[in-house]
């Protein structure tokens, strides 16, 4: 999980003139927030919206790649999809790979005073995640958590929504679709 340290846009939270920000909150199950921060909108893609942002906490290290802070992400959010999807990046712009958040229905809100205030984007993640690696190799991350919450008594509507999240990261990874768009084996 990213829970180590929270991105923020290059350039500061608000954004050069004519740039567009982004507040981005990731929900625990309970609703509570796990990690709040602001991006900025680099432009709306595929029914989705491309973010990009910059790792600020501290040293991340995965089981497949590492995060400094400074390191650039370039993060996808796409209203009603069940994942959000961060292409973690070295500072040089090479891919370390994708982190895919499997989640409910996440909710892109334009804000009501569109200059001053930001779009907001949230989404509440569930048990399962899934790691991308640039040469393209899928690995399920969490499994034993998922396995626990299952047995748990999770709601049918929820494992549903980790199944269509597993799908449409399958089908845009096959088409080549943002954000997975210019990767070797998509």
């Amino acid at each position: 999980m990213l829970q180590s340290g929270s991105p923020v846009p290059p350039g500061g939270a608000a954004g050069a003139a004519g740039e567009t920000r982004v507040r981005v909150r990731k929900l625990r199950r309970d609703g509570s927030v796990r990690i709040a921060y602001e991006a900025l909108r680099q432009v709306e893609q595929d029914g989705g919206l491309l973010v990009a942002a910059r790792w600020a906490g501290g040293t991340w290290q995965g089981r497949w790649a590492r995060m400094e802070p400074g390191d650039p992400c370039r993060e996808f959010y796409r209203p009603g999809a069940c994942l959000a999807v961060l292409h973690l990046m070295s500072p040089g712009g090479a891919s370390r790979g994708f982190y895919v958040d499997l989640c409910e229905p996440v909710e892109v809100r334009a804000p009501a005073d569109p200059p001053a205030e930001p779009v907001q984007v949230s989404y509440r993640d569930l048990e399962l995640d899934l790691f991308v690696t640039p040469d393209g190799a899928w690995h399920l991350l969490d499994e034993a958590e998922f396995l626990e919450w299952l047995l748990g008594g999770a709601r049918p509507q929820e494992v549903a929504w980790v199944v269509q999240g597993l799908a449409e990261c399958l089908d845009r990874w096959q088409r080549g679709a943002v954000p997975f768009d210019g990767q070797p084996g998509s």
